[in-house]
């Protein structure tokens, strides 16, 4: 069993049967090509998708309140000429410099640089960030052996799940990150010398300074080269007596850390002169991922078993089959090397060091997760879900390689099209994008223009959405009773995704019957809820529904 990376294509002379040869040589081609069609087709769709609901900030709010704020903060950055992060200190902002300096590099030419410039910039640098992973997690399965018509099927694989595909079109990092991930373990999977490491160290460092998370992916790079480098030929393995070059060692180790650690200070300057926001920034980050400094709600009852939910419900019911089945096809596998070779041969064997040491990091990831992250959402494993992919897709191949060759291609042939209806799930999954005109939100805002001249006060919660061209109004996370009070106060707006995750009308009903379900004793942001519903329904002579409709109530106040 050949155990190495290089795995030729065959071609229809080389086969012993002629036509199981012609078979095969045509069927891999042909998985190439609808693998390369659906790809373009999503991209296609995601480059069209990314031009709604961004005709001003407050749209851009209503319909997510994140990409509202990195609008805001670059937008800042653009327009006073620096990369200050404005307060934003618990992200390192590699990410939103690099989407600044574009931003400036055309407002210098002249170019009209607003939301929709700004927001733009981020979408497309979010979708390239996804064409990117489909495209490397393509190459680092060719490069662990794995065939290419296979490996097409795992690049495309990734870009179908549907988070996956709906955070390729948003302004956020979470994306790019995951192709910076994959792209260091490529470089470092090629080259197992020096400057294969420090240039794996580069995209380690890139991916630290998009996300946090990035960073867990390096240890893991320089554990694969520490293996191969003093593993597989230990000193005084050739035959003769020279010591461990030690000074070479801490040569390389220095080179990798100042790369890393020159990147995140090259883009997170203000480190030196904000100090104590930076460890305040990452204090809160500490206590969001374990639920306590949420404001909307309380603490979670803590269970480590919500992400393998997570996970699975976000890769659908084909992805279970090829997570579960690859996974455990690849731990056989590598148990079988292991058994075979002993472990001075496993290490010796480069590829089996490789697959070892994306299965340590996903292992580590998942287990660090479960232990710490007390709000499961699948984008928060984005930097090592794409090695979860490769995992399970080069456990599949190299344990049914040594079925027939009409079989292998049978099964391949399969998961290609097992892509469509997947594909058909990220569709419906995004068709809402370019229907955002047509959107409840929008409707709501039409809804205001004509009814109340432009200078009047309204306050609406975050999620609703009132034109910008009504200048004195405000947004706010969640309404509170001493804003009813305002004497100018002309109308305000309750959400159901804001006031409606702690207090609203019971499902089927309306507000006049009064029917409420929550607990106003659940958190202080549900007691406040809970404060403004008593109020509106003790001072209905004050307070008027004027629009009820879908996810919104807007309330009037009676001269």
């Amino acid at each position: 069993m050949n155990l190495g990376p290089d795995h030729p294509q065959p071609s229809p002379e080389a086969s012993p049967n002629r036509l199981v040869g012609w078979l095969q040589f045509f069927s891999q081609r042909a998985v190439l090509a609808f693998c390369a069609a659906l790809g373009l087709l999503l991209f296609f769709v995601a480059a069209i998708n990314i031009q709604y609901g961004v005709e001003d900030e407050r749209i851009v709010e209503a319909f997510e309140s994140d990409e509202h704020h990195i609008y805001q903060r670059v937008s800042k950055n653009i327009h006073d000429g620096n990369f200050d992060p404005n307060g934003y200190y618990h992200y390192p902002y590699g990410w939103f410099t690099a989407g600044a300096a574009v931003g400036r590099f055309f407002k210098a030419r002249g170019y009209n640089v607003d939301v929709r410039f700004v927001v733009g910039i981020f979408r497309v640098i979010s979708i390239l960030g996804g064409l990117a992973t489909v495209y490397l997690v393509f190459r680092l399965l060719c490069q662990l052996g794995v065939s290419s018509h296979l490996a097409a099927v795992g690049g495309i694989y990734i870009i179908t799940i549907p988070d996956f595909y709906f955070w390729a079109q948003s302004v956020h990092p979470d994306v790019p990150q995951a192709a910076l991930v994959v792209a260091a373990f490529l470089f470092s999977f090629r080259d197992d010398r020096l400057p294969g490491a420090v240039k794996a160290t580069f995209f380690h460092g890139l991916a630290l300074t998009t996300k946090f998370g990035g960073a867990f992916s390096f240890p893991f790079s320089m554990l694969y080269h520490s293996l191969r480098r003093f593993g597989a030929e230990p000193p005084g393995s050739d035959g003769t007596d020279e010591p461990v070059p030690w000074k070479k060692i801490a040569m390389g180790v220095l080179a990798c850390l100042t790369v890393l650690v020159g990147l995140y200070l090259a883009t997170n300057p203000y480190l030196f002169t904000h100090l104590k926001e930076v460890l305040d920034g990452i204090s809160f980050i500490k206590k969001a991922i374990a639920g306590t400094s949420l404001a909307t709600t309380e603490a979670p009852p803590w269970d480590g078993w919500l992400w393998f939910r997570t996970i699975g419900s976000g890769i659908g019911p084909y992805g279970k089959v090829l997570i579960v089945g690859g996974g455990a096809m690849l731990v056989v596998h590598l148990a079988w090397r292991l058994a075979h070779l002993g472990l001075r041969g496993f290490i010796a064997c480069r590829s089996s060091v490789q697959l070892a040491t994306l299965l340590l990091f996903v292992l580590a990831c998942f287990a660090l997760h479960t232990a710490t992250i007390a709000w499961p959402a699948l984008r928060y494993t984005y930097h090592f879900l794409p090695a979860l992919v490769i995992l399970c897709i080069a456990g599949l191949y190299f344990a049914t390689r040594s079925l027939p060759r009409l079989v292998l291609e049978v099964v391949i042939v399969a998961l290609a099209l097992s892509l469509v209806p997947r594909a058909e799930t990220a569709f419906e999954r995004m068709k809402a994008a370019s229907n955002k005109p047509k959107a409840d939100i929008a409707e709501l805002g039409r809804w205001f223009e004509g009814r109340y001249p432009q200078d009047a006060l309204i306050r609406f919660e975050i999620g609703s959405y009132v034109p910008v061209s009504y200048f004195a109004s405000v947004s706010a996370w969640g309404m509170s009773e001493a804003a009813l009070h305002e004497p100018e106060l002309k109308a305000f707006v309750l959400c159901e995704d804001m006031s409606g995750r702690w207090i609203w009308k019971a499902a089927g009903t309306n507000w006049s019957e009064g029917k409420m379900v929550g607990d106003p004793n659940s958190s202080p942001r549900a007691e406040q809820a809970y404060k403004v519903y008593r109020y509106l329904q003790e001072h209905s002579h004050e307070w008027k529904l004027v629009y009820e409709k879908g996810r919104f109530m807007v309330f009037e106040r009676v001269r």
